[in-house]
């Protein structure tokens, strides 16, 4: 069936929208939640999380009205929204993105399971374990060392447009992510150079974090691709 195996290749965005943007999202949200809030950034993962429990409860609800491919479009358009605003809000904007962001995740895996398992039924376990390790495996290969690499090219970026000379000297040469060669440099002992004053250094390690964040526009675009395909399943 054509459709199972369009389904086990979606997984790879999908489990990469959920599971490694989770995994960097605190990272990346660090500064400007400390900066703006004095607030750990991990509370405000806690509160995504919370977020999607409480839906998860009642996610039946949803689906006497939607389809399982309709309610799983609906989530990547949400996750889309939530990453992009993240990449760049500040203010009460940055928890209504944190909103959408736990919105969207709360149905990607729990739906994707129940419509495999209710187009394949007789696949049984097999199936829903195959999708399942698809995504996991994946995001593993695929999802971390991804938006890992963009990071790194981001970082790498600033400090050559703020200090060439300390890219020169700290550059991590011959950086490849598949096909994709990046510039990676080694920020922290950037950060740490002595030929930086302390004015120099909170400006730049201020740059840094900005431009880290836009890696999550990166990321947006792993939802946007899951919402073409969702409406693609959807209109066949």
């Amino acid at each position: 069936r054509p459709l199972f195996f369009i389904l086990c290749l979606i997984m790879i965005p999908l489990a990469t929208a959920e599971l490694a943007t989770d995994h960097w999202i605190r990272t990346l949200m660090e500064p400007v939640l400390r900066n703006e809030y004095t607030l750990d950034a991990g509370w405000a993962i806690v509160a995504s999380a919370s977020i999607m429990m409480v839906l998860r409860f009642f996610a039946g609800i949803p689906l006497k009205f939607l389809s399982p491919p309709a309610l799983l479009l609906f989530s990547s358009v949400f996750s889309m929204v939530g990453l992009y605003l993240l990449s760049g809000a500040t203010g009460g904007i940055i928890f209504l993105a944190f909103v959408f962001y736990a919105v969207g995740q709360t149905f990607y895996w729990p739906t994707m399971q129940g419509f495999v398992s209710e187009r394949f039924p007789r696949g049984g376990a097999m199936t829903l374990n195959t999708v399942a390790a698809v995504g996991l495996l994946t995001v593993g290969i695929f999802g971390f060392p991804f938006l890992g690499s963009v990071k790194d090219n981001y970082d790498a970026q600033t400090v050559k447009a703020e200090h060439p000379e300390l890219f020169e000297k700290f550059k991590i040469p011959n950086q490849q992510f598949f096909v994709w060669r990046y510039d990676s440099i080694r920020a922290t002992e950037v950060l740490d150079d002595s030929s930086l004053d302390e004015p120099s250094r909170a400006n730049l390690q201020g740059k840094i974090d900005h431009s880290a964040r836009r890696t999550l526009k990166v990321a947006a675009v792993l939802p946007l691709i899951m919402a073409v395909a969702f409406t693609a399943i959807l209109l066949w």
